[in-house]
């Protein structure tokens, strides 16, 4: 950063102190003009409140350095420059700006007593320079943000210490900030589902039951709704249920001592059914055969028939044979996905099946190291791939079983493909 200012734009200044009869270091000078220009992620309003200055306020060289220095530990900008200049009975100040590369949503974890408009909207009043996002990578804002949240904290009586981490938000999400309160337990009381079926909600009950009792996090309940919860509504046709977001009451007790209960509202919609068998296309690389068989033996043929339940846990399991077939064959990187096609109004699903293969990895070396010499001609005898085979990573998982359980030793395995050779290399080392 950089700031420019010449002798005789301050000239003016002097010689008025001069005809006063006062010393120049004597005459008080005032910001009469402050113009900022160059950032798109904040208003000038907010850029100007942030360094402190305001116009009718006091200036000095050393005022105008500070203000530069203060929005520069928040983070928020590449680079600054700054210059100024005579203007009316006072000094302009013009600042340039480069906000920093990358920002990102606040997420607040565990602050159950407060809603995230609550938080937001008690942050943006204190800091100028927030408005819901912050630097990716921290500074000084989020720094400001921390004693913000412990402040509000404090008002309610919970003398807790915030943290914050930047991380990549689920279900696809970019990087977030995450603030959340440490060394403070918020146990998780009850988890209902309101909307669900009364048939159901002891499966769904039993879904979450090891969560009783664990220290909540918006995060982890986020995750509710995607995981075993979700699947049992999904092996019985209901292909379109939502379920979630969280809701998050407190538990009767005063804080800190606070417990939640968490309703992870439930709308099933209707039970969707196949509307013709599931036809596995022909896949690259692999024998339709094969494809078949595997695709057979992981999905009941009641799952796989016109008219049936739609149950795309069961057929899941079929795309997981297939990629494992896959990497029988030596596609290291290969991946498959079923491609539902709806029929809303008929509740009717049809679905397909596509793969990617990818290249095709052979069997690189064979690395083994820190073993008696007797292990190590052991490992190399129970070893079958040869270097140039197909590599199979179930294989390997295999062998991990069945011949460190022969040799009686923990073990260390480490899988590294090199796309450059298109070979994968294999070392096993002692374990702890």
């Amino acid at each position: 950063m950089s700031a420019t200012f010449t002798r005789a734009r301050l000239l003016p200044a002097l010689l008025l102190a001069a005809r006063l009869g006062l010393p120049a270091a004597a005459q008080t000078q005032t910001i009469s003009l402050i113009k900022v220009t160059g950032s798109r992620h904040f208003t000038s309003q907010a850029i100007v409140q942030a360094s402190g200055l305001r116009v009718g306020g006091p200036f000095s060289p050393a005022l105008a350095r500070q203000a530069v220095n203060r929005l520069t530990a928040t983070g928020a900008f590449a680079h600054i420059s700054y210059t100024f200049f005579p203007a009316g009975a006072g000094v302009g100040i013009q600042m340039k700006l480069q906000d920093a590369a990358h920002f990102a949503p606040a997420e607040f974890d565990n602050f159950v007593w407060f809603t995230p408009a609550q938080l937001n909207a008690a942050i943006e009043k204190a800091i100028p320079l927030y408005h819901g996002q912050l630097p990716a990578y921290g500074g000084g804002l989020a720094d400001q943000i921390v004693r913000r949240l412990e402040a509000l904290l404090a008002r309610r009586g919970i003398h807790a210490t915030v943290q914050y981490l930047t991380s990549v938000g689920g279900a696809g999400r970019g990087p977030e900030v995450q603030f959340s309160i440490v060394g403070l337990r918020i146990p998780v009381a009850a988890i209902t589902f309101p909307g669900a079926a009364a048939a159901l909600q002891p499966r769904l009950a039993a879904t979450v039951r090891s969560e009783l009792g664990s220290n909540f996090s918006w995060e982890v309940a986020r995750g509710w709704t995607h995981g075993p919860s979700r699947a049992v509504y999904l092996r019985r046709g209901y292909l379109a249920v939502q379920l979630g977001p969280p809701r998050v009451t407190l538990a009767p007790g005063a804080a800190p001592r606070a417990r939640v209960d968490v309703a992870l509202p439930v709308r099933p919609g209707p039970v969707y059914h196949l509307a013709s068998a599931l036809a596995l296309p022909p896949l690259p690389q692999l024998p339709p055969a094969a494809v078949a068989k595997r695709f057979a033996a992981a999905v009941p043929a009641a799952d796989r028939q016109p008219g049936a339940v739609a149950n795309p846990v069961a057929l899941q399991r079929g795309v997981a044979a297939v990629v494992h077939l896959y990497h029988r064959y030596g596609y290291f990187s290969a991946h498959a996905a079923l491609r539902p096609h709806l029929q809303k109004a008929q509740a009717l699903v049809t679905y397909g099946l596509a793969a990617v293969p990818g290249p095709r990895y052979a069997m690189g070396k064979l690395v083994l190291e820190g073993w008696p010499q007797s292990i190590t001609q052991r490992l190399r005898r129970l070893w079958k791939l040869a270097p140039g085979q197909p590599y199979s990573g179930i294989y390997t998982r295999h062998f991990l079983i069945t011949a460190i359980t022969a040799i009686r030793a923990q073990a260390v395995f480490t899988v590294t493909a090199d796309p450059r050779t298109l070979t994968v290399d294999v070392a096993i080392r002692p374990g702890a």
